[in-house]
Parts: structure tokens; C-alpha cells; sequence
């Protein structure tokens, strides 16, 4: 067996649900090939376990205390053995026997498996069981030597005794016939009726997965088994939980005072109580009122399954388990087991791509409530929208009823079955394991709007009906109409299988407390013990309360801040009560002390009527107030102010927004702006040139500002420095023309335009013309009136002067040298002038065409010396 068939086990890049899978697929793998190889050496077995693990399994191995360990040749210790059962524990996962149990007893034969597959297939699950052996269940302990001893139980047992043969925890939801269903009764705690024969009163009952025929017996206050069906049942793998053998009732046959002892046998009966329950027997006449009963452990709605739309962009969240105190895992245990039972829930086997948390409240009786956070996974389920009804909607509907019916629905929303595309994004993780949800619950944010809907168009054929949620009326103006319509709404809830709640039902009363209200045949009254709640509401005394009292509140901040010592003072307190208090009516009107109260949709005339006059905001708020009040009444006048075109057009202008500043260019000599400075008319016009990176200023004067004088002094200025990017210019005709527009699309320049009215936008250039202004008033000042000379100079200093926000001169960034100016300096020597390999091409240029030119005139060296005499 070659070993490269055995790949490493990368433990890191599998997924969590599926590594103990894999591990024993591995680990069988490399046994096989022990095996194979004749490896028999411990220590060459581990080692060779370690080597074909690979570098991820050495890593655990090695982390986990007591896996690698050394031979002991004195005690002979199975190093390989040791290594095995540690990472066993540690990639195989902790397995609950009652979870376990569930699934297999709820593993089913599929279509086309005989039953040896089908024994093969529950095998591996039935050995993570642990089903143990019926004799440990016995109670006494001779009775269970006893049974140890007998393999063979007889059919004439020699005392009388009373079997509870079915598990408790077999509860299983199994398929009912046709009006009769599953049902939990005394000793026969879990049954499926097949059949029922009326003539002579005998039926079909599975117990403990056993067929065995029974007589309903109305006079027999036990359930009695003969020896066959005994000895059927025990053969059959029928598990014996509870046996007592010293008992004192004594079974006589009706009136007869001898006690009953039949060896044979003939068929086993089924008591009084146990046919009640199971409803194969019906006492005492039929009654007129329809009665809703549970059908089968936890209904659902008949054929409606729900589909939760998602939304296919929202990426799928995997969230980790919240752990749990070890103190409730008991209690958590068994909710989980009961939804699992009353098929609300069910495992998961393998990967989900969406997992919730699971998170525990506990309830003021000690009891718990498992929920689901599923705020990550409702942000992907897309609402429908569907509008739920409002009490005023029912208003016209309830005029003139006199009697009233109320049905509440038991765990309404479990009642409607998902459909199993939309199971997996209610996955949710608890310690032990993945589950999901089968049945929709109140986490899933479109629960309620799903539900209203779907019982909505269930109620629709019922007349005189209607729902809010799980709470269902029915009203009518006589009582022979009530009946009738409650009638017709019993029948479609059973055609439904729709369960009721029957602790909260209201049947055939004349008042009814529904929303808040309390419907009566004269009028419809708000109910007074809701009143009470809202005025004896406690007032919040920390910042918490504070915040959920007041999610809705745009004062919350403020409020916040008051309570940031998380207590709230008696003076706070006084002032909210204070104002509370100031409020009264009169009549159709609402005051606080002596000032109206505006309604909401009257607040905007009150405003047009005090803004009469175009007054600011202070007066017209003193306007108002002494006369009128609501509430944020002083940010609304002054909104309303704010709003005014013609106070916004008279006023003063707003405050500047902050600074957007130009980000420097990459380099030199791309980024340019151009304008015209105004002067002087009588000179010749500036138009000033400045680079964007360097700052360095290029003046031309010119005789006119047209687009075409624009160009030309353009084209003399581009010829010497090179052609730009980006060219910033104001809205002036001249930057404008179409003439402007081509030579700058020509030439490949991006022409960007700054807001008009807004020089600020074009800094540069507008700091430098003001620069220049100032220089030329000076100028005017001395009578100097060659002002050309004098923007010159300006132009030179400022070129030449290192820039308060680069450090560097503009002629130094823009040609990467000093230039001389008539400010007397020392030669900086770490500065290079010439560049070195410049200078030695020069020099090899030279020289080369001076050989050339020599040979080619063919030139000597003239010995001349100063002073000698020559022809010229």
C-alpha cells in the first residue's frame, strides 16, 4: 500500500461541522495502512501517524498535554494508543445521547431501500445511543436478576403485575388516519391507530412499534395484554421501564366478587379512560358547541408553507456560539428537546451558510426563554410590507354588534410551517451542535406582516370576522347570528388545523377588551385600566430608562448629557412635571396656562400670520409665544425665517463654509492659472501667469485682453517653458471664446473654471494680482510712472524668495536652480551646478567634432607667441 495515497490531514481548512467526519475517515485510513505495512512497533506507529498528518496535525498533537509522550519499555505503554484516543476527543465532538435518540427514531426507510439497508443505515447511529439494557430500568433488584437469569419471559406469569412498556421519551410524531390522531394517555404513552373495526369494536394500536389488535373495553378501568400480545411485545424489542410486583388492587370481572385468572387469554382490552383519550370512544350525547383540540403534538397550519424572500446580494454570516452558564445547560437542554419533539426545530447536519447566536432570558419564575439574535440575518430577509390593520379600521365594522366572541390562537406563529429553501437562514448555534428552525418565529422581522397576511386570506370566507395577529373576533347583532358566525369560524379553523388557546377564549359575551378598547353593543370605550398604566407609568431613574422611554425623543441627547452622573435630580424631575401639569381644555381647545395650543397641521398659517412684516426670528418669537405654544416652537419660527426668500435676499450673508484647499500638483510647470490684473487704463494690460506647483510668476503686458491677444501671449510664454495639463481661469468672455476653447484643446490643456463671483476660488493668482496692485499704488505715491519697470522688479524679488508655504524660491522648484540676483551671497558647495555626466558629454562632444573639423581643414598648431608680427 503506497502512502502518498494518504494526503495530510489539514485540520486548519476544514470545515468545523465536518471534521469529525473526516478524522475518522483519516484515522481509518492510516490503520488500514499500519496494518498493511506490518507495522506493529508503537513508537514507529506514531511516529509514522505524526508524519503522514502532516504539519497542521503535528501542531495539535503536539499542543495537546498527553498525546505525545514517550515508551516506557518497563510498563510497555501504548504511546500510539494514547496519541489515538487525545485526538479523538479533540476533533471528534461530544455527543447527547437524548439528541441521538431523536435521530434515529426519527430515521424513516426511503423509497427503494430494502429493509437490510435500511438495518445497515441505523446501526451507526443506533450505537451512539446508548440504549443499554431493559434490566437496568428495573426498580427492585431481584427483579432484575430474575430477568437476567430467565431469557424467556412465560406466557401465565405467577403474580400480577403492571407494565409500563413505552418509553417516555419515544413520543414520536407519527402518521394518524383520517379523524383520529396522536395522543398521550395513561399507561400507553405513545400509539398510532391503523384501523378501527365499528362491528365489533376491535382496533389496530402500534405500541412501542408493535401491531397488536385491542378491544375497546367502556367497562374496564385498566388496559389489560394477553400472554400472545405479551410475548409479541417483549419479542419485538418492546423496552420494560417500570414493573411492579406487590401491588394490591385486585382485577374482578364486572360484578363478579372472584378475581379474574384467565391462563389462555384471549384478547387484550382497552380500558375506559385510555379510549376517552385516544377518542375511539365517545360517552353521553353529541354537544352543540364546536370544541378546537390538539390533533397532533405542536399543529401547523394545512397546506400553507411560508418562503422568506432573500436577499441574494447580502452575504451570508456565520456568528459564533454565546456561550451559556453551566448552570442552565439543563434547562436549555430540555427546551430544545421539547421543540425538537413537537417538530419546531430540527439538527443540522453539515455546513450552513447563515448561523445565529442563541441567546437565554430568564423569566421571573425561575423558567427560561430561548431566542434567536437574528439582527445580522434579518438585515438579508426582505420585508413585505403588508400593512397591518388599526383599530380604526375596525371601528365601522363593530357599529351595532351586541354580542362578541374572542379566539386566541396557542403559539400562533409556530402554527405556519417554512418551506426548506427557507429554513436554513433561521440556522442557529448552541453549544453542542446546529439547529434551525422548521416552523416561522418571532425573531424573523417579517413574521408579523407574514402572519396577518396568510390568516387574513384564511378568515376571508368567515362573515362577521376579523383578526389582529393571533387574536380573532367574532361579533353579531343577534345572538342566533353570533352563533352562526362563530359556527362558520370553528369550521374553518379545524379545516385549517388551526389550535386555539382555549385559557383565553372568549365565547358569546357583551363586552369585550380588544386593542386597547372595550367593545360594548352601545359604544366603544377606551379601556380605563390602559389610561391607568400611561398615567401611573413610573418615571425613569436612570440613564437607561431614560433612553428606551425615549427612543422617539429629539431631546435625547440633551437629556443624555444631564445624565451623565446616571441619576436624575429632583429639579429635572420637577421641571418635567411642572409642564405636565400646565396643560388643560377648554372645550375643542387645548391650552398650556393662557396660550392656545396649535395643532400640528394649523402650525404653518400661525407662522405666515406672525412673519407679517418680515420681523428676525427673536421678535417673531416673542410674537408667538405670547399668545400661542407647541411644542419646538422657537426652531420652527426660526426655520420658517430662514426659509424667507426675501429676508435670506436683504440679509447678510451666512457664514463662509471651511476652506477646500488645491492639492499641490506633481510636478512643475502643470498646473496653471491665468487673469487679467486691473490697473491703470491709460497703461498697457498685465496678464499674469503663475504655476501652481512653484508659484513662479510669469508677467506679460499686453494691448488688449481679446481671446486672440490671450493666444498669442500664450504661445510666446508655452515656447520657452513647454505646454501645461490644466490651465484654471475665471468666467471672463476672453477665457470663454470658442477661439480660447480650441487652441486649448489643440494643445492637449484642460481649461477649469472657477465659480463666478467667487474669486477665492482662484487664490494663486488673485493673492499675487493683489500683491501687485499694491506695489503699483506705491509707485504712484513716489511719481515713479514707469510702472512696468516696477512690476518687473516686484516680479524678479518674488521669484527669487523662498515661498512661505513650499521653503523653496519658485524659480528653484520650477528650474531646479538659484538664480543670481543683486543680493550678494557665498557659492553653496553642496549644491552641483552642472551634472556630472553632462559635463563629461560635453566634453567628449567637443573634442570628437574638434578632431573632425582639424582633420578635415587640416589644421596645424601655430607656434605665435605675444609680440610677434603677423599679416592680418
Amino acid at each position: 500500500m503506497d502512502q502518498s495515497s494518504i494526503k495530510h490531514f489539514a485540520c486548519e481548512s476544514i470545515d468545523k461541522a465536518l471534521i469529525a467526519l473526516e478524522w475518522r475517515k483519516w484515522i481509518r485510513s492510516v490503520k488500514l495502512y499500519l496494518d498493511a505495512e506490518e507495522i506493529t512497533d508503537v513508537v514507529k506507529m506514531k511516529n509514522k501517524l505524526l508524519h503522514l498528518g502532516g504539519p497542521q496535525l503535528q501542531e495539535i498533537a503536539f499542543g495537546l498535554p498527553g498525546a505525545v509522550t514517550e515508551y516506557d519499555p518497563t510498563i510497555k505503554n501504548d504511546i500510539f494508543k494514547a496519541l489515538v484516543d487525545r485526538l479523538n476527543d479533540r476533533f471528534s465532538p461530544q455527543q447527547t445521547p437524548c439528541f441521538e435518540r431523536h435521530v434515529f427514531r426519527n430515521m424513516k426507510p426511503v423509497d427503494g431501500e430494502n429493509l437490510n439497508r435500511y438495518l445497515i443505515r441505523c446501526r451507526p447511529q443506533a450505537d451512539k445511543c446508548y440504549f443499554g439494557h431493559f434490566a437496568r430500568r428495573c426498580r427492585t433488584g431481584k427483579l432484575k436478576r430474575t430477568f437476567v437469569q430467565n431469557t424467556t419471559c412465560h406466557p401465565n406469569p405467577p403474580k400480577t403485575r403492571r407494565i409500563n412498556c413505552i418509553d417516555e421519551s419515544n413520543n414520536e410524531s407519527l402518521p394518524s388516519t383520517s379523524g383520529i390522531g396522536n395522543y398521550e394517555c395513561f399507561e400507553v404513552t405513545s400509539s398510532t391507530l391503523l384501523g378501527l373495526d365499528s362491528s365489533n369494536g376491535i382496533i389496530s394500536v402500534i405500541i412501542g412499534g408493535v401491531s397488536i389488535d385491542i378491544l375497546i373495553d367502556s367497562g374496564a378501568s385498566c388496559n389489560i395484554t394477553n400472554g400472545r400480545d405479551w410475548e409479541k411485545l417483549l419479542g419485538n424489542g418492546a423496552a420494560i421501564l417500570d414493573i411492579q410486583e406487590d401491588i394490591t388492587n385486585t382485577i374482578k370481572a364486572y360484578a363478579a366478587n372472584t378475581p379474574l385468572i384467565n391462563l389462555t387469554g384471549t384478547t387484550s382490552l382497552l380500558g375506559r379512560r385510555t379510549s376517552i383519550t385516544l377518542g375511539v370512544l365517545k360517552l353521553g350525547l353529541d354537544s352543540n358547541i364546536n370544541h378546537i383540540g390538539k390533533i397532533e403534538p405542536f399543529p401547523k397550519v394545512a397546506n400553507i408553507k411560508i418562503k422568506l424572500t432573500i436577499n441574494p446580494n447580502i452575504k451570508p454570516i456565520q456568528q459564533p456560539v454565546r456561550r451559556i452558564p453551566i448552570a442552565v445547560e439543563e434547562k436549555v437542554e430540555q427546551k430544545l428537546n421539547e421543540a425538537l419533539a413537537r417538530d419546531i426545530i430540527e439538527p443540522v447536519q453539515g455546513p450552513s451558510p447563515w448561523i445565529s447566536p442563541m441567546v437565554i432570558f430568564f423569566k421571573p419564575d425561575d423558567d427560561i426563554r430561548i431566542c434567536i439574535d437574528m439582527r445580522r440575518a434579518n438585515e438579508a430577509i426582505l420585508r413585505e410590507n403588508f400593512p397591518l390593520p388599526t383599530f380604526e379600521s375596525f371601528m365601522t365594522k363593530l357599529s351595532g354588534a351586541t354580542y362578541f366572541s374572542r379566539l386566541d390562537l396557542a403559539s400562533a406563529y409556530p402554527q405556519l410551517e417554512l418551506e426548506e429553501n427557507s429554513r436554513p437562514i433561521t440556522t442557529f448555534i448552541k453549544h453542542k451542535g446546529l439547529f434551525r428552525y422548521k416552523r416561522l418565529m418571532f425573531s424573523i422581522n417579517s413574521a408579523p406582516e407574514i402572519f396577518q397576511r396568510i390568516f387574513q386570506g384564511i378568515l376571508a370566507p368567515c362573515q362577521s370576522c376579523l383578526n389582529y395577529l393571533d387574536d380573532i373576533v367574532v361579533y353579531g347583532e343577534t345572538e342566533a347570528d353570533h352563533d352562526r358566525y362563530l359556527n362558520n369560524l370553528l369550521t374553518v379553523l379545524r379545516n385549517h388545523n388551526i389550535l386555539l388557546n382555549e385559557k383565553k377564549c372568549q365565547y358569546k359575551i357583551k363586552q369585550l377588551e380588544f386593542l386597547g378598547h372595550i367593545l360594548t353593543s352601545i359604544r366603544i370605550l377606551q379601556d380605563p385600566k390602559k389610561i391607568k398604566v400611561i398615567r401611573n407609568f413610573s418615571a425613569p431613574l436612570n440613564k437607561g430608562e431614560v433612553i428606551i422611554n425615549s427612543k422617539v425623543d429629539p431631546e435625547i441627547p440633551e437629556v443624555i448629557e444631564k445624565l451623565a452622573g446616571n441619576s436624575w435630580n429632583l429639579n429635572d424631575k420637577s421641571a418635567y412635571y411642572s409642564f405636565r401639569m400646565e396643560l388643560t381644555s377648554m372645550g375643542p381647545l387645548l391650552l398650556r396656562g393662557n396660550k392656545i395650543v396649535i395643532p400640528r397641521n394649523l402650525r404653518i398659517q400661525v407662522l405666515r400670520l406672525a412673519h407679517e412684516g418680515h420681523p428676525r426670528a427673536s421678535v417673531m418669537n416673542r410674537r408667538l409665544r405670547s399668545k400661542v405654544w407647541w411644542p419646538q416652537i422657537d426652531k420652527e419660527a426660526e426655520k420658517y425665517v430662514k426659509s424667507c426668500r426675501e429676508c435670506l435676499l436683504v440679509s447678510k450673508p451666512s457664514r463662509p463654509s471651511p476652506m477646500v484647499r488645491q492639492m499641490l500638483p506633481s510636478g512643475p510647470w502643470q498646473y496653471l492659472a491665468i487673469d487679467y490684473m486691473s490697473g491703470d487704463p491709460n497703461q498697457d494690460n498685465l496678464l499674469v501667469i503663475i504655476d501652481y506647483y512653484s508659484r513662479y510668476v510669469e508677467p506679460i503686458f499686453t494691448k488688449s485682453t481679446t481671446s486672440s491677444t490671450v493666444i498669442r501671449a500664450l504661445e510666446t510664454t508655452f515656447c520657452r517653458f513647454g505646454l501645461p495639463k490644466t490651465i484654471k481661469v475665471d468666467n471672463a468672455t476672453n477665457f470663454n471664446s470658442e477661439e480660447f476653447k480650441k487652441f486649448c484643446e489643440i494643445n492637449g490643456i484642460e481649461i477649469v473654471n472657477s465659480p463666478p463671483y467667487w474669486p477665492q476660488a482662484n487664490g494663486e493668482v488673485e493673492t499675487i494680482n493683489k500683491s501687485l496692485k499694491k506695489r503699483l499704488q506705491i509707485s504712484y505715491l513716489n511719481n515713479e510712472r514707469d510702472y512696468q519697470r516696477q512690476i518687473m522688479d516686484y516680479i524678479t524679488m518674488y521669484n527669487v524668495t523662498p515661498h512661505g508655504t513650499t521653503g523653496k524660491s519658485p524659480s528653484e522648484l520650477l528650474f531646479n536652480r538659484r538664480i543670481k540676483d543683486n543680493i550678494p551671497c557665498l557659492e553653496d558647495i553642496n549644491i552641483e551646478t552642472l551634472d556630472e555626466e553632462v559635463y563629461d558629454q560635453d566634453l567628449v562632444q567637443k573634442d570628437k567634432g574638434k578632431r573632425r573639423e582639424d582633420s578635415r581643414r587640416r589644421a596645424n598648431e601655430k607656434k605665435i607667441k605675444p609680440g610677434d608680427k603677423v599679416v592680418v
